[in-house]
């Protein structure tokens, strides 16, 4: 939801965007949850639902992002792949737009909450530099 706030607002300074789901057709075959969540959400696979994943994936509205943006994404994280944040952190930073990418070594989806200390303290840290910086 931050990635679509971040990018479909203006009202904001700066977002952080943990773990985040930017294109649903891609996460739909490469999420471990891909397939019975997203189907069950949107009625159907992308071929019998295209438009709905389409439309409500945060990347397709990258180009009007002006919000920075601080990606967090755990190494191995297998529920919401990294490839989400990479992608639309290229699309975002493509406007001018700052976005910068913090991944989480040795962390999974839940890195921030039970991943190695080391990566949970650089998180904390990165998080209040960011908002520091930007607001």
């Amino acid at each position: 939801m931050s990635a679509w706030l971040a990018a479909t607002s203006d009202r904001f300074r700066a977002a952080v965007v943990e773990n985040p789901v930017t294109d649903l057709v891609s996460m739909h075959g490469t999420s471990d949850i891909g397939p019975w969540f997203f189907e069950s959400q949107f009625g159907g696979p992308p071929r019998d639902a295209l438009d709905a994943y389409v439309a409500q994936s945060p990347l397709h509205q990258a180009h009007r992002c002006r919000t920075p943006i601080l990606w967090v994404i755990g190494e191995s994280d297998r529920r919401c792949p990294n490839a989400q944040a990479w992608a639309m952190h290229r699309a975002v930073h493509r406007t001018g737009t700052p976005s910068e990418v913090l991944v989480l070594p040795g962390s999974t989806h839940e890195g921030t909450t039970y991943g190695p200390p080391a990566a949970r303290r650089a998180h904390d840290r990165a998080l209040v530099e960011w908002m520091q910086r930007w607001l």
